[in-house]
């Protein structure tokens, strides 16, 4: 279920179809849905990435909103693959 969710969130996102208040609302609730460690900070990642995102001033420090956005992806990549592992017993 999880996993669905940030499939989901990351197909909005590459799709362009998802506004800050979204994002922000997914994100937190998400944080709680596992109480792994590598799979939280994953998604705490994502969320400070999804804030610089949001603002061009900070997005433009981190190399333009292109590299900003992949860096979020790149988070939420990771926290469903981890979701993956979690639920085939991996550590």
């Amino acid at each position: 279920m999880t996993k669905n969710r940030l499939y989901n969130l990351i197909d909005k996102i590459v799709r362009w179809n998802i506004s800050e208040d979204e994002i922000t609302q997914e994100l937190h609730e998400l944080l709680n849905t596992s109480g792994d460690y590598y799979y939280q900070e994953n998604i705490r990642t994502a969320t400070i990435w999804a804030e610089i995102y949001f603002c061009p001033r900070k997005s433009e420090r981190y190399g333009g909103p292109d590299e900003v956005r992949g860096s979020l992806l790149a988070g939420l990549t990771l926290a469903a693959r981890r979701t993956i592992h979690l639920k085939e017993g991996r550590q």
